[in-house]
């Protein structure tokens, strides 16, 4: 037999092979394949499915951020109150001016932050203070939006100070001014007194010059404010009410062709105002009542030169059966106004 004999396609040596018996392969399928093998197929396996949904969440979490960075403008990586940069995996919360900051808790944690900011905005004042107000005016709305007291007068006081130092067309851009009066309007009805004491309705009026016509997308909500005030006195300077009457003023001013219908209502507080005034017994000094008088009649005015001499029409049964010799004046001027 020769050294070497092929059979079948194998080479077969050292005298195995024979003539009776050809070498041949046996096949091997896949379920004659050992168990390692099977677990390294599956581990690889497994492997891959996971790290490319690694992948995917990490390049989904990225396109999200990318997103939320195009529209809530904090591009920048910047908190706009304590101008830290943020870092990683931290919370993060959105103004309605769509600048975003460190959540409540964490601005919290240096609380000289707030008293460094309250004391410097006063000192920044016209015309030096409109090119900085992307960043003055978060920081404010933010303070002011906090459930403590103290925070909350801070936060209106560097509102009031913006609004009376930024010109009114920065205001108007990107709907500065509704959220200024959204934020202010939060406080109207607080029950704080430093708070309504501070900055009392007059705010309300600096907004009502601010928006001009605007003013008209929030009369509705105005007028309850104003007559809510009205009907209570909030001590013997009356400064809510000398304050919301000039707010009152404003809004005729500026909204005076939705006046008409909305006149029954004003007309009847300012009557009662004029009565509660003169009838007051309490220790309000005279000049206060007088002021008073004086401002609920210029709104009486402006009222009627809305409405085409209706309200002139309507106060004369009341003139005729009036025996209050100051309320009679009052509504004598209203009558005698052209």
């Amino acid at each position: 037999m020769p050294p070497f004999q092929r059979c079948h396609g194998c080479s077969c040596s050292l005298g195995l092979v024979y003539p009776s018996k050809p070498c041949t392969m046996p096949p091997i399928t896949f379920q004659d394949l050992p168990l390692n093998i099977y677990m390294v197929i599956f581990g690889t396996g497994i492997f891959i499915f996971v790290l490319s949904l690694i992948f995917c969440c990490y390049f989904i979490s990225k396109l999200r951020h990318q997103a939320q960075s195009e529209r809530f403008g904090y591009k920048e990586q910047t908190c706009a109150v304590c101008l830290e940069d943020f870092r990683a995996k931290e919370e993060l919360g959105v103004l309605p001016c769509q600048h975003a900051f460190h959540r409540k808790d964490t601005w919290k944690c240096n609380p000289a932050t707030k008293h460094v900011f309250s004391w410097t905005l006063p000192h920044v004042t016209r015309p030096w203070l409109g090119p900085h107000l992307e960043r003055v005016l978060p920081p404010a709305l933010l303070i002011s939006d906090d459930f403590q007291e103290e925070n909350k007068i801070l936060g209106v006081q560097c509102l009031h100070h913006i609004v009376l130092n930024v010109p009114g067309a920065d205001l108007c851009q990107f709907n500065r001014a509704q959220v200024v009066f959204h934020a202010l309007y939060n406080h109207l009805y607080s029950r704080e007194a430093p708070l309504i004491q501070g900055y009392p309705p007059p705010s309300g009026c600096v907004c009502a010059r601010r928006l001009g016509i605007l003013v008209v997308r929030h009369l509705k909500r105005l007028e309850r404010v104003i007559l809510g005030y009205l009907e209570v006195s909030d001590g013997p300077e009356e400064e809510a009410r000398l304050g919301i009457l000039e707010t009152l003023q404003c809004t005729i001013e500026h909204a005076w062709p939705r006046m008409p219908c909305r006149l029954p209502v004003l007309l009847k507080a300012l009557l009662r105002l004029l009565w509660d005034v003169h009838t007051d017994k309490g220790p309000t000094p005279e000049p206060v009542r007088a002021a008073l008088l004086q401002r609920a009649t210029q709104c009486l005015i402006l009222l009627d030169r809305c409405s085409q001499g209706q309200v002139k029409v309507l106060l004369e049964g009341v003139y005729s059966s009036c025996e209050e010799n100051r309320v009679r004046e009052c509504i004598r001027k209203v009558q005698e106004s052209t």
